[in-house]
């Protein structure tokens, strides 16, 4: 899922959700493409945090599904935005 503005194509928040894929996995594929920085606590979800190729990814497990939450560094409010969605992620057994 993208989540972003037409206006401005670059504050676009980007979405995946792995039913079918656990939370190493995941890391250990992010680590090859980016640099691991401190954890971070979004209201209750400890996030791992990564960073390269000018993004910066979030990735946590709910409910035994993973989530990856990306958005372009550098971009105004959308760092916000993803920590928005994070917060506001319910997700069902």
């Amino acid at each position: 899922m993208v989540i972003g503005s037409n206006a401005m194509p670059l504050d676009c928040v980007i979405i995946d959700v792995y039913t079918n894929r656990t939370l190493q996995e995941i890391e250990n594929i992010r680590s090859l493409l980016s640099v691991q920085l401190p954890s971070e606590n979004i209201d209750g979800v400890e996030c791992d945090v990564y960073s390269g190729g000018g993004f910066r990814s979030y990735v946590f497990q709910k409910n035994g599904m993973v989530f990856m939450v990306t958005f372009l560094e550098g971009r105004p409010n959308v760092k916000d935005i993803a920590e928005d969605i994070i917060r506001s992620l319910k997700v069902k057994k």
